[in-house]
């Protein structure tokens, strides 16, 4: 459990730390200054357990229903694909949804797939609206879905103020683990791909 895996360790803390030989999170004591999630995580790794929030509970049970768990997938070229983009800009190509309308409720699946043969993100923009709703949390993991409606609303002004609705219904879950849960196997990372096969 080398010292690079504690969260925003920064260069200051780091050179402390290895000017005092101090290379692995277990060596580290407990009188050195770190912020309180640092301090969460050196002692979840140093007893080997995972700590989780009191005040977990507290946060999903703020959330609204009907749920909606939203993921987006896009692609980037160097070449632009269409007039007026920039090389590299992500365009938005499919959305994967789930709808679950009460905590024993099924789950409902929504999906959009551009055919890849025109311009795909007017039509994304307003099937997404659509399934989206009017009324509950859309929760996410990172802030990737909110940058990718962003640039959507620069693209439409005419949809800017629904798409800033569902913006204002987003819910990160990756920042909810990042400050209530801590298991030693995160290695520094709360990536989804870090945190889903360990939880």
């Amino acid at each position: 459990d080398p010292i690079f895996e504690i969260p925003r360790i920064g260069v200051k803390k780091f050179n402390l730390l290895l000017d005092r030989g101090l290379t692995e999170i277990g060596s580290l004591p407990n009188d050195f200054a770190l912020s309180g999630q640092q301090r969460r995580v050196v002692d979840s790794v140093q007893v080997g357990e995972m700590w989780v929030s009191e005040r977990l509970r507290e946060a999903v049970n703020e959330l609204e229903w009907p749920l909606f768990y939203l993921d987006f997938e896009t692609v980037s070229t160097c070449i632009p694909l269409y007039d007026g983009l920039a090389p590299y800009t992500q365009i938005p190509t499919q959305y994967s949804l789930h709808a679950c309308r009460e905590a024993t409720g099924s789950l409902e699946h929504r999906e959009y797939l551009a055919d890849g043969t025109a311009d795909c993100r007017r039509e994304f923009a307003e099937l997404l609206l659509s399934d989206l709703e009017t009324q509950g949390n859309i929760l996410v993991y990172s802030s990737f879905e909110q940058s990718v409606l962003t640039r959507l609303q620069d693209w439409f002004d005419d949809i800017a103020d629904p798409l800033e609705r569902i913006k204002e219904r987003l819910v990160d879950l990756q920042a909810i683990i990042k400050k209530y849960v801590w298991h030693p196997q995160f290695r520094g990372s709360t990536s989804i791909k870090r945190t889903l096969p360990v939880l």
